[in-house]
């Protein structure tokens, strides 16, 4: 699963909370959530993003990647 990251210390911007990646393990594909900037935000291209909220369990490599 891709989600998309929020600005830096700004947890009640997450769009990510509440989401639930599992059991990802086909073809050993493997990480629960790839996380990525919002690329309309220049604050998260060029400075920092984060993401908050995830559970992520049973995936074969990661569960979190950024």
């Amino acid at each position: 699963m891709t989600l998309v990251g929020h600005e830096c210390d700004k947890p009640e911007l997450s769009k990510t909370k509440g989401n639930v990646v599992h059991s990802v393990n086909r073809s050993l594909g493997g990480v629960g959530a790839i996380i990525t900037p919002d690329y309309s935000s220049s604050k998260q291209t060029s400075t920092c993003f984060e993401a908050s909220g995830i559970i992520s369990y049973k995936n074969h490599y990661q569960g979190v990647h950024w």
